[in-house]
C-alpha cells in the first residue's frame, strides 16, 4: 500500500516522521512542501491524484458490434403501432393478445419501442414467447448490447414451425432454448431422426437440458419412444424420471402401462355389488422407479397416495371393462369405501391424463359437490375433496368438456350457492355470447344490490377483470354500456366501483381495438 494511503489511514500523528512517497515525480514536490503534515498530505495526496490521471492511457475502443441483419417484417401503420405502444403499459394479457395479433399480421414492432419490449421480456417470462416473434432483425440484434435482454437468445432467429435448413448446426451448438426447439420441430417432421439425435448426447446433456429435450418427445409419441423413455427411468434426476414416467403413461401398449394395471389389479377387486379396495404394505425399488414414492403425504396416508399415483397412469375404461360398470357406477361404489378421496382422485389424473372425454362429467358432477349428500360417507368429505382436487385442477377437467357444457356446469355451481366466479375463470377464452351476457347481468345485478352498508366486494371486482379477455366480441357493446350504482352507496365503496368499472371499460374498447386494427 502506497505511503499516501497508510498514513490517510493511520493519520498523520500516528505516522510519524515517515516521508510520503510515491515513486513518481510527485515526490519532489512534495519534498518542498512546508506547513502542518496535515496540510502537506492533503497537497501530496491532490498532486498525486492529478498525476494519475494525467498519465493515464486511455482503453482500447470497443469493436462495433455487426450490424442487423435487414429486416424482413414491416412494422405496421402508426395507428397500429400507437396502440401496441399503449398496450406495453396496460396489462399483460391485453399486451399478449395485441403481439400475437402482431404476428398473426406478420408485422414487427417500430424501433423506439425495441428496449421497452426487451425489458418487459426481462422482468415477466410470461410475455417472452410472444414479444420473440415480433422483435425483428433489429430487436434481435439489439437484444445482444444488454446482458437483461440475453434471454432472446434462447429462441430460434425463424418463428415459424418449419425446420431451418441450418437445424443440425443449432442442434450443435445453439443455447439449450434453441435446441429443444429445434428438437420439437423436428419431431413434427421425422420423429426417429429426432430421437436418434437425442440419444446420441444424452449422456453428455445436464439434468436440466435432459429434461427440456425428453419433454418434446410429446410430439409424435408413439410406441418407437419407449426404448428411449424406459432408460430415462433410471435417470438419476427426478424431474427427467417424472417426464418419462408421464409420457409412458400415454402409451397403452408400454411395459410401465402394463405394470401399472397389474398393480392396480391387485389393489381393487369388485365383489357382490362392492369395490374392495386391497393395498401393499410396503413397495420395492420397482416400484420407486415407476414413478410410486415412499414420501409420505401430508394430507392422505402413504398407501392411499400409492393407489392414487398407480390409478393415475391407468386408462380409466380400463375399470369399465374389468368391472363391467359405467364411470358413474364405479364413482357410486367408490364412495362406499374408505379410500373415496384416493380412488376418485387417482381416476380423475387418469381421465385427464388419458382424455378419457366419457369420464369428464361425472368426474366434475362428483368434485364440485352435485352428489346427493347421503353419498359423503365420511366427515368433512366434501370440504377435503375441494381443497385437495378442484381448485387445482378445475381447469384440467373443464378443458375436456364441451364449451357450452362447461359453462352450463359453471352456472349450476352459481344456483348451488357454490364458488362458481373462480370456476368461470378458468374457462376456455373467449366465452360463448350467450354465457358472457349472462355473466354482465350478474355483475349489474350485483352493482343494483348495493346498499349502505356493503363493503368493497373483492371477488366481484377480481371477476370484473377476468371478464376483459373472456367476453367475446360480440358482448362488448353491452359491457361499454353505462353501469348502475345506487345512490345511498357509502361515498367510498362508490367511488372504489367507479375506477374499477372505468379501468374495466378502458380495457375493453383496448380490447375491441386490438381485435378491429390489427389484423
Amino acid at each position: 500500500m502506497d505511503t499516501i494511503v497508510t498514513t490517510a489511514l493511520v493519520g498523520t500523528g500516528q505516522a510519524g516522521n515517515q516521508g510520503i512517497t510515491t515513486s513518481t515525480p510527485v515526490d519532489e514536490l512534495a519534498a518542498q512542501l512546508s506547513g502542518e503534515p496535515e496540510r502537506q498530505l492533503l497537497l501530496a495526496a491532490g498532486a498525486w491524484a492529478m498525476y494519475r490521471r494525467a498519465g493515464s492511457v486511455p482503453v482500447a475502443a470497443p469493436e462495433a458490434p455487426p450490424v442487423a441483419e435487414p429486416e424482413t417484417l414491416a412494422d405496421g401503420s402508426r395507428r397500429i403501432q400507437q396502440l401496441i405502444e399503449t398496450l406495453l403499459y396496460s396489462n399483460d394479457d391485453l399486451l399478449r393478445e395485441g403481439l400475437e395479433r402482431l404476428r398473426m399480421a406478420g408485422l414487427r414492432l417500430q424501433y423506439h419501442v425495441l428496449p421497452q419490449a426487451l425489458q418487459q421480456g426481462a422482468e415477466k417470462k410470461v410475455l417472452r414467447a410472444a414479444l420473440v416473434p415480433v422483435l425483428g432483425a433489429r430487436g434481435r440484434w439489439l437484444s445482444q448490447l444488454n446482458p437483461a435482454w440475453s434471454w432472446v437468445a434462447q429462441y430460434l432467429t425463424e418463428t415459424t414451425d418449419a425446420l431451418p435448413a441450418d437445424a443440425e448446426t443449432i442442434w450443435q451448438e445453439g443455447t439449450q432454448g434453441q435446441r429443444a426447439e429445434i428438437l420439437q420441430r423436428l419431431r413434427q417432421s421425422d420423429p426417429a431422426k429426432a430421437r436418434e439425435w437425442l440419444t446420441a448426447v444424452w449422456k453428455l446433456e445436464k439434468a436440466e437440458a435432459r429434461n427440456d429435450f425428453l419433454a418434446t418427445i410429446e410430439m409424435q409419441l408413439s410406441m418407437a419412444d419407449e426404448l428411449l423413455l424406459e432408460q430415462a427411468l433410471d435417470d438419476r434426476s427426478s424431474n427427467v424420471r417424472a417426464t418419462a414416467v408421464s409420457l409412458l403413461a400415454r402409451l397403452p401398449e408400454a411395459a410401465l402401462t402394463r405394470r401399472m394395471q397389474e398393480r392396480a389389479n391387485a389393489m381393487l377387486s369388485y365383489d357382490h355389488n362392492e369395490l374392495i379396495v386391497t393395498l401393499p404394505e410396503q413397495i420395492d425399488q420397482a416400484w420407486e422407479r415407476d414413478g410410486i414414492t415412499s414420501s409420505r403425504d401430508q394430507n392422505q396416508g402413504e398407501r392411499g397416495s400409492w393407489m392414487k399415483t398407480v390409478l393415475a397412469q391407468v386408462p380409466p375404461q380400463h375399470w369399465e371393462e374389468r368391472f363391467g360398470l359405467t364411470p358413474s357406477q364405479l364413482l357410486d361404489a367408490a364412495v362406499k369405501t374408505n379410500w373415496a378421496l384416493e380412488l376418485i382422485e387417482g381416476w380423475s389424473y387418469a381421465a385427464v391424463l388419458h382424455r378419457s372425454a366419457h369420464w369428464i362429467g361425472p368426474l366434475t358432477d362428483w368434485w364440485y359437490g352435485f352428489q346427493p349428500a347421503s353419498q359423503l360417507t365420511r366427515a368433512g368429505m366434501e370440504a377435503k375433496a375441494k381443497a385437495n382436487f378442484v381448485h387445482r385442477h378445475k381447469e384440467d377437467l373443464l378443458a375436456l368438456l364441451p364449451q357450452r357444457e362447461a359453462e352450463q356446469k359453471v352456472l349450476q355451481l352459481r344456483e348451488n350457492g357454490e364458488d362458481w366466479r373462480s370456476v368461470a375463470a378458468v374457462l376456455p377464452k373467449p366465452w360463448s355470447e350467450e354465457f358472457g351476457q349472462t355473466c354482465l347481468q350478474i355483475m349489474r345485478d350485483y352493482l343494483r344490490s348495493l346498499t349502505k352498508d356493503s363493503d368493497y366486494g373483492y371477488e366481484q371486482v377480481n371477476f370484473l377483470k377476468e371478464m376483459v379477455m373472456a367476453l367475446p366480441p360480440a358482448c362488448f357493446a353491452a359491457a361499454q354500456q353505462s353501469w348502475e350504482i345506487p345512490p345511498d352507496v357509502k361515498q367510498w365503496v362508490a367511488s372504489y366501483w367507479k375506477r374499477e368499472l372505468t379501468a374495466f371499460e378502458s380495457h375493453i374498447q383496448l380490447r375491441k381495438r386490438v381485435l378491429e386494427e390489427i389484423r
